[in-house]
């Protein structure tokens, strides 16, 4: 018989051991469990709730604990402007004993990170972690199509291991 186009023979598919397959550990023993053993590389996970639930805070946990075990790691967000989602990384990768604060007109403490910190989280940063520019506008390409491309350039030249996607409603 002659073969059809776009169908293997499954005999055919090579034997992967999930347990040897690459992962990246969440750290919340629950989670890495039910994934068993964290989350694999090539596959998609995709966190769904309501607004204000804490994907985008949960996201950001993802990425830091991607770079802590030495994945380049590539996000969109197409809700926060990049200094946003920057300050929000680098709140979290500064850690409570690294922040300051200060408290606004009504009252309220509002908390950031210093300078020599931030430089500090710069540097572990650089050539690591990479945030999609969505101000750069160009009428000819679909947004999601050029989205796609740019996730496959960082893959082939910068080794990114974690791709993270933040509304992709957005896109």
């Amino acid at each position: 018989a002659l073969p059809v186009k776009s169908v293997k023979d499954l005999s055919e598919v090579e034997h992967v051991s999930d347990h040897n397959r690459p992962k990246i550990k969440t750290n919340i023993k629950e989670i890495d469990r039910a994934l068993g053993g964290g989350m694999r590389l090539g596959e998609l996970i995709i966190l769904t709730g309501k607004c204000g639930d804490g994907k985008s805070t949960f996201m950001s946990q993802l990425i830091l604990e991607a770079l802590e075990q030495n994945y380049n790691c590539f996000a969109y967000s197409g809700e926060l402007a990049d200094f946003q989602f920057k300050q929000w990384l680098d709140l979290q990768a500064a850690g409570a004993h690294n922040l300051e604060w200060i408290t606004n007109e009504y009252g309220d403490d509002v908390y950031y990170v210093n300078k020599p910190v931030t430089e500090s989280i710069n540097r572990w940063y650089k050539g690591r972690v990479f945030l999609y520019d969505n101000e750069i506008i160009d009428r000819k390409e679909n947004e999601t199509e050029k989205l796609l491309k740019t996730i496959e350039k960082m893959i082939r030249r910068y080794d990114v291991k974690f791709i993270c996607l933040d509304n992709l409603m957005t896109a």
